[in-house]
């Protein structure tokens, strides 16, 4: 433990982390406490939930036996028109400069950024990394503009799902967290939920609605966002204006969006949402979900062994090939002579590509097959297989079509 030099406590202090977590930990636990006392929902949730070692510290208020199951309410949110903001005097004027003309954010204040896009109306303002779109929206909040529509967030939640998930006889200590979370967040009139953790994922894969198809004056977008969501619904934004932030970066990121960059970890964490949500159905309806629990259960399996099959056999290619290597563009690798486990693996697949169409309904299949058709693509064309490594030292793969560079006159037309 070490002190200033006066004396005084330094943040490298041990005592002072500990009278810091002790903060923390009396903060959480009166917040939960308000809690508790605001929604009859968390007595019920945790008094159903086994093994709660924090919730049974700090929860000593919990109401054991209620009758009926409580109802969680809805998150609230609108979308409204922003306001127009009065023009500053010293704000750039963009209009009056050429289309394809390029502005950078370093030599502009994020305010005058954010005090020009509130005069805008039917615009899409797209950056490259979603903090920068976060703080630009902040400052239009400060501003009093709201109501703006995001590409990469906004989860809308379904009513008669939360009331499924309400009826299970038990929830897991993630099911606790999340539902006291959402709660907290309810209390605080936050409109959507920070969702950070992989089950928060998965829970909120099953509880969202399927969002509306309503228009925003003002749209927020990641570049990798607006290309997915132009490939899904090419004509919904049409007729809007379509600002590009970071625009040296739109050309980069294109190209990764055009050449299918995949890693197949995406398709077991989106098999992994699908068998929580046939799980929570199954708990409370056994008949009619016993089939679609089973078999989405098998074939999550068949597809973990698909995928380390491909790793192991990708990893002998690297192998023979210099130390430094992180980079091989490979001829289509069904046809590779190495890879022979694979390719049989890829033709069990293909049969359950059909038999899960008969299983599940076209949104649920839908999303399945989108992985299953990108992975056949990739195996069936040249493609460059990157080689990256965790944190911990483990290697995984990503995969792409071997690059096209898109043209400018393409990339325009693409955007119009």
């Amino acid at each position: 433990m070490r002190s200033g030099d006066h004396g005084q406590s330094t943040f490298h202090d041990a005592l002072y982390d500990a009278k810091c977590s002790t903060a923390l930990f009396l903060y959480i636990a009166r917040h939960l406490q308000t809690l508790i006392a605001t929604y009859p929902q968390i007595s019920y949730i945790l008094s159903n939930t086994p093994s709660q070692l924090f919730y049974g510290t700090v929860a000593w208020s919990v109401t054991k036996n209620l009758g009926n199951i409580p109802v969680m309410p809805l998150l609230q949110r609108s979308i409204t028109a922003p306001q127009l903001m009065v023009k500053k005097s010293d704000t750039p004027n963009f209009s009056a400069f050429p289309d394809k003309t390029q502005f950078y954010i370093g030599n502009m204040s994020t305010t005058d950024i954010a005090s020009y896009i509130a005069q805008q109306k039917n615009a899409i303002c797209v950056f490259s990394h979603k903090t920068k779109a976060d703080t630009i929206k902040h400052l239009l909040h400060d501003m009093g503009v709201y109501g703006i529509a995001s590409l990469y967030e906004d989860q809308f939640f379904n009513q008669s799902r939360f009331d499924v998930l309400m009826r299970k006889t038990s929830f897991s200590e993630e099911e606790a967290n999340f539902l006291c979370k959402y709660l907290s967040h309810h209390m605080q009139c936050m409109g959507i939920m920070d969702i950070q953790q992989e089950y928060e994922k998965r829970i909120v894969y099953f509880l969202q609605e399927i969002k509306p198809t309503q228009k925003a004056p003002l749209v927020f977008a990641t570049h990798s966002h607006l290309y997915q969501h132009m490939k899904k619904y090419p004509d919904f934004y049409a007729g809007y204006t379509v600002y590009f932030f970071d625009q040296d970066r739109r050309y980069i990121t294109y190209n990764d969006f055009a050449s299918n960059t995949y890693d197949p970890e995406y398709f077991m964490k989106l098999l992994e949402k699908i068998v929580y949500t046939y799980r929570v159905c199954y708990e409370t309806n056994t008949i009619a979900y016993k089939e679609k629990y089973e078999s989405i259960q098998e074939f999550y399996a068949f597809v973990q062994i698909f995928v380390g099959v491909l790793s192991v056999d990708v990893s002998k290619i690297f192998d023979e090939r210099p130390a430094h290597t992180t980079s091989l563009q490979l001829d289509p690798l069904l046809y590779h002579h190495g890879l022979y486990q694979t390719q049989k693996l890829r033709e069990t697949m293909l049969v359950w590509r059909e038999r899960l169409q008969q299983i599940f309904p076209e949104s649920v299949y839908k999303d399945i097959v989108e992985h299953i058709d990108t992975l056949d693509m990739l195996l069936s064309s040249m493609v460059t297989v990157d080689k990256r490594q965790y944190d911990s030292g483990k290697h995984f793969f990503m995969y792409k079509e071997t690059n096209r560079y898109v043209q400018w006159d393409e990339f325009l037309e693409v955007l119009q």
